[in-house]
């Protein structure tokens, strides 16, 4: 149970493993994200409260997806602890501050030398007697309300009367729990932020995705300038595009067996139906045209249409034996060269190219939220 227990040797214990952990632990911190320090709470009682101290090795509040850890500093009353997970002491007494997925925040820190600190009136059931809480705003990062604490009264998390002041850590853009300092994609639009910006999307903007040129997205202004289904910027053939976890060069490699130049264009599904063209011996393999890993549109017996499962690995080793071969050794096979290249192998189509289904960027996409694709989530794209 995380809550205060009165008890003096328990009072004692916390202090004891808080100051030996200080002096041991592995620290973060994530506050005051632009430094124009957005750092300082104030206590009615007590004065300023630091979140950001200086010279301790970045022991300051770190907000997590789940709860908020990390060491708030006032000169008037020391330091304040806002976990017992931050030097992994929750074993001898199980206390914390908790962050849900709105981000309120409720639960209890420790102050050495001012006791229990109470970041919701929820702890005690007392809302409808004293309503008073913390919460962090999810689209700027900004802490507002009060928390309590029996020995000093009210800590004040920001405020625009007299001397403005607030703490305030890293915003989450698409309110998914991770802020935008650790979510790999900040708006939730699938695209990872490291590739976004260079193919012509906003990060930050879930409406403003790389140009795509199929189903939906056909049409219309998909990263929202003036100009429809145009060619993505110069340099973007580096970056994965369209959330498929595979660079445009790498589509462009897969593909050059049709000269197709635009992959990294497209989403999901558009099987070639007709391989059996390319390759007569090519009898169940219908290779996307959109998404390099799938290889297999059947829906019975096992369901491969727009997602991946065995049949999409088997496709390597027949009707065709692609596996353990050079490209040029059977019609279109470069198709299954999906890491392209021999890289420490004999023969181009090896194990680097099965790996390239189940690890790494491509094994779990951006487009799949990060989720595995083999026996995954189907392509939320499909037309």
């Amino acid at each position: 149970m995380r809550f205060p227990i009165r008890s003096p040797i328990v009072a004692v214990a916390v202090l004891a493993l808080a100051v030996a952990a200080l002096a041991s632990g592995v620290l973060a911190e994530n506050v005051d994200p632009n430094d124009d320090s957005s750092q300082f709470a104030y206590g009615e009682n007590v004065g300023w409260l630091n979140a950001e101290p200086a010279n301790c090795g970045d022991c300051g509040v770190q907000v997590n997806t789940t709860d908020v850890t990390g060491w708030m500093y006032g000169e008037n009353i020391g330091w304040i602890n806002l976990s017992c997970q931050n030097h992994g002491t929750c074993g001898a007494v199980d206390y914390g501050v908790d962050k849900d997925a709105s981000g309120n925040l409720s639960g209890y820190a420790y102050g050495e030398n001012v006791g229990w600190i109470s970041f919701s009136c929820a702890n005690t059931g007392s809302c409808g007697t004293v309503n008073y809480g913390v919460t962090v705003d999810q689209p700027t990062g900004v802490f507002s309300g009060n928390a309590y604490g029996e020995n000093i009264g009210w800590i004040t998390f920001s405020d625009n009367a007299l001397v403005a002041y607030q703490v305030q850590t890293f915003p989450d853009t698409d309110g998914d729990g991770a802020l935008d300092d650790v979510d790999s994609d900040d708006d939730g639009d699938l695209v990872s932020d490291v590739d976004e910006g260079p193919c012509g999307g906003d990060p930050l903007d879930a409406g403003s995705v790389p140009e795509r040129v199929d189903g939906i997205f056909a049409g219309v202004s998909d990263d929202g300038d003036i100009d429809v289904d145009e060619a993505l910027p110069g340099g973007a053939s580096g970056f994965d595009c369209d959330g498929d976890g595979y660079t445009g060069d790498a589509e462009d490699h897969v593909y050059s067996y049709i000269g197709q130049l635009d992959g990294d264009q497209k989403t999901c599904q558009e099987y070639d139906t007709n391989f059996t063209a390319v390759d007569p011996n090519q009898t169940a393999a219908t290779p996307s045209l959109r998404w390099p890993s799938d290889f297999n549109s059947s829906a019975s017996p096992l369901d491969s249409f727009n997602r991946l499962n065995i049949l999409d690995i088997v496709s390597f080793l027949a009707p065709v034996k692609y596996f353990g071969t050079d490209i040029g050794t059977n019609p279109g096979d470069v198709r299954w060269d999906l890491t392209p290249g021999k890289g420490v192998f004999v023969t181009d189509i090896n194990v680097q190219d099965i790996t390239a289904m189940i690890a790494g960027p491509s094994g779990a996409p951006p487009m799949l939220g990060g989720a595995k694709a083999l026996f995954g989530p189907v392509c939320p794209w499909a037309p």
